[in-house]
C-alpha cells in the first residue's frame, strides 16, 4: 500500500488548506522527542484516512503565530479542526485511539472556535513582544550570572543614549554656540 504523505502545513498554506474538509493536525516542535516517536503513526494515520481526513503537521517553532493562534503550550498537540469548530485531542497516541476520536469521537468533546489568522500588524506585535521577552530574559540572565558586566552594559547604553540625545536629535544643541553667534 502506498504511504500518503502527511500535510506540511505553514503561515502562508494553513488557512487555505484548513477552511474546508476535516483536518486532524500535530502542532509540534523537531526537537521534541514525543513528536518524533510519533511520525510513524502519524504516517500510518494519514495513510488509514487518505481522501476522508486530512492528517497534518505545523512546526509552531517557525510558525509562532498559528502556536499562539491556537493556543500551544506543549508539545506534541493534536488538534481536529472542523469549519471553524477545533476539538482538542487527549489520550493515547495509537492508532486505534486515533481512529475513535477521527471517527466521531471529537464530537462527545467540546469544540472551542477557530480563531481568525493575524494581520500584518498583528504579526508585527506579536514579533515585537517576543523580542522583548528575550531581551528582559537575557538582561535578566546577564545581571543575575554577571554583574559587573551588568553594570558596564548599562553605564555604555547610558553613554550612548547622552551622545546619542546630544549629537543626533533636533533641537538638543548646546544653546551656548548660539548666545556667540548673536553676540559676533
Amino acid at each position: 500500500a502506498e504511504v500518503a504523505p502527511v500535510i506540511e502545513l505553514t503561515e502562508d498554506n494553513i488557512d487555505a488548506h484548513i477552511s474546508s474538509g476535516t483536518w486532524f493536525v500535530k502542532f509540534y516542535a523537531p526537537w521534541c522527542g514525543h513528536c518524533v516517536k510519533l511520525n510513524p503513526t502519524w504516517d500510518e494515520l494519514a495513510t488509514k484516512y487518505s481522501g476522508q481526513v486530512n492528517v497534518a503537521q505545523i512546526d509552531v517553532t517557525t510558525h509562532l503565530d498559528q502556536g499562539v493562534r491556537f493556543g500551544i503550550k506543549s508539545f506534541p498537540t493534536l488538534k481536529l479542526i472542523k469549519g471553524d469548530d477545533v476539538f482538542d485531542f487527549s489520550g493515547e497516541r495509537d492508532i486505534a485511539t486515533f481512529s475513535k476520536f477521527v471517527d466521531g469521537g471529537y464530537e462527545r468533546t467540546t469544540a472551542s472556535k477557530l480563531a481568525p489568522g493575524f494581520t500584518p500588524a498583528d504579526k508585527l506585535k506579536n514579533s515585537a513582544l517576543r523580542t522583548w521577552a528575550l531581551l528582559v530574559n537575557d538582561i535578566t540572565h546577564i545581571y543575575k550570572i554577571r554583574k559587573l558586566a551588568f553594570g558596564v552594559l548599562c553605564g555604555v547604553a547610558f553613554v550612548i543614549g547622552v551622545l546619542f540625545t546630544r549629537c543626533c536629535l533636533p533641537g538638543a544643541k548646546p544653546k551656548a554656540n548660539k548666545a556667540k553667534k548673536k553676540d559676533a
